[in-house]
């Protein structure tokens, strides 16, 4: 079996061999990600995902984001990240998930006074064992 590998100087080497089974993404299999995003709260739409359908606004630093296919359960975590506009005078960030049912998700985001507010790009990596 060819694995790939990383050099010390950080050179990738990549086997000659094509693997296909990366064509028809799944999110059957255990302990991966099952969901993806890069969403812009600007235009409200994903710049790039992955088994994920909708978005949907519920107001000022709030949000709900629909799986294109369910999880298993509702116990899987939600690694998240965003980005604020810089002119907002704000630099910290707070972000929180909640509300997790099997076909979504919440996230809440605010500032560094307590605040709701809407944060320009949020990003999410979606976990589960099942």
């Amino acid at each position: 079996t060819t694995r790939i590998t990383i050099a010390s100087g950080g050179d990738v080497s990549l086997p000659t061999t094509t693997c296909t089974s990366l064509s028809a993404p799944s999110v059957s299999a255990i302990n991966t990600c099952k969901a993806w995003f890069n969403w812009s709260h600007g235009n409200g739409n994903y710049h790039t995902s992955h088994n994920m359908s909708s978005s949907t606004d519920n107001g000022t630093g709030q949000y709900t984001f629909t799986f294109a296919r369910p999880m298993a359960n509702a116990n899987y975590c939600v690694a998240i990240g965003s980005s604020r506009n810089g002119s907002s005078g704000n630099a910290a960030n707070s972000l929180d998930f909640h509300s997790t049912a099997t076909t979504n998700f919440q996230i809440r985001s605010g500032n560094d006074g307590g605040s709701m507010v809407n944060h320009e790009n949020v990003c999410a990596a979606i976990f589960d064992t099942a």
